[in-house]
């Protein structure tokens, strides 16, 4: 009779401890307001900019579109989608694992030490080219505990976000209502940058996409 408890204390532990590690591996971003007409980081300097004289970084991370909420929506919709991003490098990367800015803000020793991603979307398409869809912004510094996530080599985590669908640029936003309805190709795109607005890294989009029917509101 020992025998079977033991083997089910046994599993017990297993699932626990699998659990724990699944729930430090996953962040839920879906709760997080997103601010109206985003266009870039959380600082009062504006969109993300650099100069042409520093060649920007590539960071050894891969993002992968897993998965959306649904395959056809309106503009202005909510789109809910989960990705992954996986350390493909020789390297460990740190990447910022707080959705709360002022708790950076707060415990930050050096504001240059924070640093910030954005989990978005690209839209792709043969008219409207690229065009960016901003999803919520998480951060981190190295002076504040447990708001850094350091990925190993062949690690990954998964990232739950949300963002309503439509497109930054005015005159993006103007072709795409012209376009409507029609069908269009989603990547996931990660950016990094610092409080400056300059880019920290260039941005990591996803080789694979998912396909949505986009509507006009009625």
């Amino acid at each position: 009779m020992r025998l079977p408890l033991i083997a089910a204390l046994l599993f017990c532990l297993i699932a626990s401890v699998a659990t724990g590690q699944k729930s430090a591996d996953f962040l839920d971003l879906t709760n997080v307001q997103l601010p109206a007409n985003d266009t870039g980081p959380r600082t009062a300097g504006g969109g993300v900019s650099g100069s042409h004289d520093t060649p920007i970084p590539k960071l050894p991370l891969e993002i992968t579109l897993l998965k959306t909420d649904q395959t056809t929506y309106a503009v202005g919709d909510r789109m809910v989608y989960e990705v992954a991003i996986k350390n493909i490098g020789d390297r460990v990367v740190d990447i910022p694992w707080s959705p709360d800015p002022d708790k950076i803000k707060a415990k930050a020793v050096d504001p240059p030490a924070e640093l910030q991603a954005n989990v978005g979307l690209m839209l792709a398409d043969s008219t409207l080219y690229e065009q960016v869809v901003f999803g919520p912004w998480v951060f981190g510094s190295n002076a504040t505990p447990g708001t850094m996530k350091k990925l190993r080599p062949g690690e990954a985590v998964r990232i739950r976000a949300s963002s309503e669908l439509g497109v930054i640029d005015a005159a993006g936003a103007k072709a795409l209502l012209n376009l409507l309805p029609r069908t269009f190709d989603i990547h996931a795109r990660l950016v990094f940058t610092r409080p400056t607005s300059k880019p920290q890294a260039q941005p990591v989009i996803s080789a694979n996409s998912v396909t949505i029917e986009l509507k006009p509101r009625q």
